[in-house]
């Protein structure tokens, strides 16, 4: 299941954007989740900031409509 885009930016500025996907089948608890592109390992605690982050990026996606 696809749950939002990394929103990682590597040091040359650019955002990873690759698709953050977990296996509800599989998901035990509030884990971490990894990009499998970029490698950024998004832990529970950073899941509220991740949220947000995907949140304001789909804001400004629907703008631009």
């Amino acid at each position: 299941m696809t749950i939002g885009t990394c929103p990682s930016v590597d040091e040359k500025g650019e955002t990873c954007g690759n698709k953050l996907q977990v296996n509800p089948t599989t998901l035990t608890s509030f884990g971490d989740i990894k990009c499998r592109a970029c490698g950024t390992i998004w832990s529970s605690e950073k899941w509220r900031l991740l949220g947000r982050v995907l949140s304001a990026n789909s804001a400004r996606s629907d703008q631009d409509i």
